[in-house]
C-alpha cells in the first residue's frame, strides 16, 4: 500500500462500496479469493482479498 500510495481508508472504502471485478474462487487453503474494484480519489482501485470465513478478510495486494 505504501509503495502505491494507497491509504487504509481507501482500501476500506473499496471493500465496502466496490464491485467484484474478478470471479470468486476457492484457493488451496480453503479461502475465497476475489478482486474488488472501486473508483477512489479519481482513480480505479483494485483490492485482491482472501476471505477467511467467518473470521476476517485478508488483503493480498492493492493495484
Amino acid at each position: 500500500m505504501r509503495q502505491r500510495k494507497v491509504s487504509p481508508v481507501q482500501v476500506l472504502t473499496c471493500l465496502q462500496r466496490g464491485i467484484v471485478s474478478e470471479p470468486v474462487a476457492l484457493d488451496m487453503h480453503g479461502n475465497w479469493k476475489l478482486t474488488v474494484t472501486h473508483r477512489v480519489a479519481g482513480k480505479d482501485l483494485d483490492v485482491a482479498v482472501a476471505i477467511d470465513v467467518p473470521k476476517r478478510a485478508i488483503v493480498i495486494t492493492v493495484f
